[in-house]
Formats: C-alpha cells, sequence, structure tokens
C-alpha cells in the first residue's frame, strides 16, 4: 500500500489524500500506516505548499508513533522548510 501512495504523490498529488482516507480505516483492517508511509504524503503537501495538510500529515504520524523516524523527520524538515517554517524547521533540529 506505500507503494500506491508513493506513486499517487509523483503522478496525482492532490488525490492522494482520497487514496489514503480510503486505505486507512477507524479499525485499521485494511491498512497500518508505518514510517514508509508518511515521507511521500509529507513531501508532497511541501511540493504544494500546503502547510495545513502537511500539519495533519504530523498529526496523523504522532498518532502512529513514527514521527521521530530518520525518514519522517526529513520529510517534515523539507515540508516546513518549504512553507516558510524556519523557525520550525531550527526548532526540530535542535531537538536532536
Amino acid at each position: 500500500m506505500t507503494t500506491v501512495i508513493k506513486s499517487y504523490c509523483c503522478s496525482l498529488p492532490h488525490k492522494v489524500v482520497n487514496s489514503y482516507c480510503e486505505m486507512v480505516r477507524d479499525d485499521g483492517v485494511l491498512f497500518k500506516p508505518n514510517s514508509f508511509t508518511f515521507p511521500p504524503l509529507i513531501s508532497v503537501c511541501g511540493k504544494l505548499g500546503d502547510l495545513l495538510l502537511g500539519q495533519e500529515w504530523h498529526g496523523q504520524a504522532m498518532k502512529v508513533g513514527v514521527d521521530r523516524s530518520l525518514h519522517v523527520e526529513n520529510a517534515l524538515i523539507h515540508m516546513y522548510a518549504s512553507c516558510g517554517l524556519f523557525w520550525f524547521v531550527y526548532r526540530t533540529i535542535s531537538l536532536f
């Protein structure tokens, strides 16, 4: 499923939100996201300049418990910097 999400991020970035929501249910039966699921989702927000959606993905990554993964942290730094929140990038880096 992560491969499907990544391909949507590359080819149809606006469709990725609907696809992700369809794959992840409240009961988590269909698909359980992991540390490799969120970097493409977060990166597409940086490319689109969609800070609010990026913050939603950040919250989802925190909820799943993968926000401290290196892949996710790199995507978050890129997304926040692309959206102009350099203070957040600095704060994130200084937590390491």
